[in-house]
């Protein structure tokens, strides 16, 4: 499944495939095992680099928000709003290009672009701007398997995918969240 990403990543096509529900679903959970596992690895990874090298890349806007929302509007905002307008503004666009290299620009653009509109996560970056492709590596990591299930499986797929993605990676606070269980 990865090697079907990466040859995706390397030459993109816009081409649904034509599979059954049953081959749909299960390609649609490995897409989100490998969404998750990713998201999970680079954010070590981040957080690695700030304690070894001693770097403070700032403060990140969600923690703001679980101060600030109940567990019920974040899980609102986070599983389904976000989802579903992030895949509608950088991933329903994509199947109108055609032409292949237009395709191709077109799913390199929205990854960028997905990536970067994540960069306001964080409420300052204490001058690290290098730092931004680093800080924002796990949802241009997502954005090209979104891009791969928006084109290969459909919109919806995607949307699930995203609101999956969200749903597992900040699940865990929500329950923590209902439980009122101190998260520092």
């Amino acid at each position: 499944m990865l090697n079907q990403v990466w040859e995706f990543l390397q030459y993109p096509v816009n081409q649904k495939l034509e599979i059954n529900k049953q081959v749909r679903t299960t390609l649609f959970f490995k897409l989100l095992a490998l969404t998750v596992f990713f998201s999970i690895i680079l954010g070590l990874l981040i957080n690695s680099i700030s304690i070894v090298f001693n770097i403070d890349f700032g403060t990140h806007a969600v923690g703001e928000l679980f101060k600030t929302y109940s567990p019920a509007m974040l899980f609102f905002l986070a599983v389904i709003v976000a989802p579903v307008i992030e895949e509608l503004l950088f991933r329903a666009p994509l199947t109108v290009f055609k032409n292949p290299t237009y395709f191709k620009y077109a799913y390199y653009i929205s990854i960028i672009l997905f990536g970067t509109l994540h960069i306001f996560n964080f409420d300052t970056l204490n001058e690290q701007y290098w730092a931004v492709p680093l800080l924002v590596s796990p949802q241009l990591s997502a954005g090209v398997f979104l891009g791969y299930t928006r084109t290969s499986l459909g919109l919806l797929w995607s949307i699930l995918l995203h609101a999956a993605h969200n749903l597992v990676l900040v699940g865990p606070v929500f329950i923590y969240l209902l439980l009122d269980i101190p998260l520092e």
